[in-house]
């Protein structure tokens, strides 16, 4: 009877919370400062990245990714960082010296930097450039390198 009793008094803790104001309570929104994080941070990132002569499409955190790689100083870094940079952007790099890696990585780098983009991601690229989004890949692939 005991136990019956205890069950009967039980209220679930999502009540409790509710009753006690503490639930589901709006978190307040903060500024961009560059961290993310918030639904309106895409916005000001991609004119960071159009400022950067980057791609603007993805999720925040890829426009972050893609921010810190354009900020990493490759000649402070060791050969492990070079050789794991390489190995993400898929440059062979097993028998290469850390300046060949250096190279190779500053070439990708100046490479066409749309070229791994899908074809609705290179349209809307051409479209926030302000440039013409119809064509073929390759011709809006070409405006984009010349833009």
């Amino acid at each position: 009877t005991r136990a019956v009793a205890a069950a009967g008094e039980y209220v679930p803790a999502a009540r409790f919370f509710e009753k006690a104001g503490m639930w589901f309570t709006k978190r307040p929104k903060k500024p961009w400062n560059g961290q993310g994080g918030g639904a309106g941070d895409i916005v000001g990132l991609r004119k960071k990245c159009l400022e950067a002569d980057l791609p603007v499409t993805g999720t925040i955190n890829e426009l972050m990714e893609r921010m810190a790689r354009q900020k990493m100083e490759t000649k402070t870094m060791v050969s492990k960082d070079v050789q794991r940079e390489c190995d993400l952007l898929g440059i062979n790099s097993t028998y290469l010296t850390k300046v060949e890696m250096l190279r190779a990585l500053n070439d990708a780098a100046t490479m066409n930097k749309f070229k791994n983009l899908s074809m609705k991601d290179v349209m809307f690229e051409c479209t926030y450039r302000g440039l013409d989004s119809n064509g073929t890949r390759e011709q809006l692939l070409a405006r984009l390198s010349t833009a």
